[in-house]
């Protein structure tokens, strides 16, 4: 299993001897998944190691503890020890590239736990592949959004969600075309081609596939597929697609769902700058507002990386750990892209 992690204060390569089942393992913890007796025997590993003996409860009010617990293994039982130490001297705020292995790609990295924080509350992260989108610079005048809204027609929460977003960008430099149930995939895929927007919004159903491409988003005519993406000729890629998959990722590793994150590959190929999905379900409420205090800390200049930095920090001081929409976006692609040059 190899770790790659760059930045302007950190770079190391290194691997670690963790099996791939141990990291099966910890990813349906995450997930929720049914366990078997080896999951719980992991489970109980990690009580011993970052619970405090005689105040485990199985119950709502141990979640958080759980939820520091599972990052801190991850942490510093997966992580080389030079990794970890790298990482511990990192300036808050740092800008920090992963470079993980696709055979591990399902666990929530973002969630390692340093002991101080969460990683994805204390830096600048993006995932990064080996090919990533082409050069995308500020944007001068108006940014033209494509918004897809409940493709599917049978998800009232991505209408909501899309409402509740143009409500809160009016008044912006944001300028939005929407689309919901009326839109096919071909025009969905023309209008990607097109070149005319800079950020594509797509909140409905996706699903993973474990098959090279054929993660998809659900229109209501047709399958999205990631390689039919791919195929696109881009002469103007979209700076940013922000994915949400609503109400659709529960089981993730049984049932296939929430396939942003796997799509987003799909599009890096295809020449986009940065691409955010989520891992989990989120809800309408917390997705509207996390999506919305995004796309605001863009227009103030920040970077991809320091837009979903702040909107995680808005988030989490809000809904805390009664809501984990903060530790459920991902961010494929450049951390460095800007939409528009600070004031």
């Amino acid at each position: 299993m190899e770790f790659s992690l760059r930045g302007p204060q950190l770079n190391c390569r290194s691997s670690s001897g963790i099996t791939r089942e141990t990291i099966l393992r910890l990813a349906k913890l995450y997930y929720g998944v049914e366990l078997d007796e080896g999951d719980f025997s992991l489970l109980k590993d990690i009580e011993r190691s970052f619970l405090p003996q005689g105040n485990i409860k199985h119950h709502g009010s141990s979640f958080p503890s759980y939820v520091r617990a599972f990052g801190q293994y991850i942490f510093w039982k997966l992580l080389p020890k030079q990794v970890a130490d790298s990482i511990n001297r990192l300036p808050t705020s740092s800008l920090l590239m992963l470079e993980i292995d696709d055979s591990v790609s399902s666990l929530p990295w973002e969630l390692l736990h340093t002991d101080r924080n969460f990683l994805c509350l204390e830096h600048v992260l993006g995932r990064v592949p080996a090919t990533v989108g082409g050069t995308h610079e500020p944007i001068k005048g108006p940014i033209p959004m494509l918004m897809i809204a409940n493709p599917t027609g049978d998800l009232i929460g991505a209408q909501n969600e899309a409402n509740y977003i143009i409500s809160q960008l009016r008044g912006s430099n944001i300028r939005i075309s929407r689309f919901g149930s009326e839109v096919r995939k071909n025009d969905y895929l023309q209008l990607l081609e097109s070149g005319k927007y800079n950020i594509i919004h797509y909140s409905g159903h996706s699903a993973r596939s474990s098959e090279r491409g054929k993660s998809c988003h659900r229109f209501k005519d047709d399958l999205c597929y990631g390689y039919e993406i791919e195929w696109l000729k881009l002469a103007n890629p979209p700076h940013l697609v922000f994915s949400n998959s609503c109400q659709s990722a529960e089981g993730t590793l049984d049932k296939n769902e929430a396939g942003n994150t796997s799509l987003a590959g799909s599009y890096l190929k295809a020449g986009v700058g940065g691409c955010v999905g989520t891992i989990w379900s989120v809800s309408d409420i917390g997705s509207s507002e996390f999506a919305s205090d995004f796309y605001r800390y863009l227009l103030f200049g920040a970077t991809l990386g320091e837009a979903l930095l702040n909107a995680r920090r808005a988030s989490f001081k809000k809904w805390g750990y009664n809501n984990l929409i903060w530790g459920s976006y991902i961010l494929f692609g450049d951390p460095n892209i800007r939409l528009v040059n600070r004031a």
